[in-house]
């Protein structure tokens, strides 16, 4: 993780804070009430988010993490990201205008790459269980990582003697309308001789468009 990335720069204001002390914050904004409402429909025991979707999204005005356009090129890997491309959060890093999620069945998610222009169209397939769960709340993809990995700056390293901790839940669910939505949540610890020395929580809120041309079924 850069000294430089979303999560790098929490991280760093967590390092400094956590020399007073021990502390906690929190930054979780609700769903926008003006957006339309998620949808109920169900693909067995996963919620529906099949559909063609425009690759740009619309991050919240209340965000606790920075959801906007990242400035040159993103890394590829890091589960601290948060950004308005679609096929970005499902880690597929290539440009597109449309992406398609398909979902042949409750357990396959299929993530697809449409008019991408010069770039070949990429596929991902996903399985439930192995990629990602489901329930009442959305489709959510988990993931963590350490927060002293290769690329953190020694500086950190060094105060942070027994390391830290970047979780974060990415849930997506369709709206009425026809467009998808992502809740992202992210969890910061830094951990300093076995003292948690801080933590920080946050979530964002981003929404894509439907494609217009068509609508992809399960």
């Amino acid at each position: 993780m850069s000294i430089s990335s979303p999560a790098g720069r929490t991280l760093s204001v967590l390092v400094a804070l956590s020399l007073g002390g021990c502390f906690s914050t929190s930054y979780n904004p609700e769903f926008p009430q003006q957006w339309p409402q998620r949808s109920a429909e169900r693909v067995g025991d996963c919620p529906l988010v099949a559909g063609r979707y425009q690759n740009l999204g619309t991050p919240s005005l209340l965000a606790g993490i920075d959801c906007s356009l990242a400035e040159g090129p993103v890394p590829p890997g890091d589960a601290s990201l948060c950004t308005p491309w679609l096929a970005q959060n499902f880690g597929v890093w290539r440009q597109a205008r449309v992406v398609t999620l398909s979902q042949p069945d409750g357990d396959t998610l299929q993530v697809s790459l449409d008019d991408s222009g010069p770039a070949a169209p990429g596929t991902r397939i996903y399985r439930r269980g192995s990629d990602f769960r489901c329930d009442a709340e959305g489709l959510h993809f988990h993931k963590a990582q350490s927060a002293l990995d290769p690329g953190a700056p020694t500086i950190v390293g060094a105060m942070l003697l027994t390391g830290g901790r970047v979780a974060t839940r990415r849930t997506f669910v369709r709206d009425r309308e026809g467009g998808l939505t992502m809740t992202m949540r992210r969890h910061v610890a830094v951990i300093m001789l076995l003292v948690i020395g801080g933590n920080r929580t946050a979530t964002s809120h981003v929404r894509w468009q439907p494609e217009q041309s068509g609508v992809s079924q399960p």
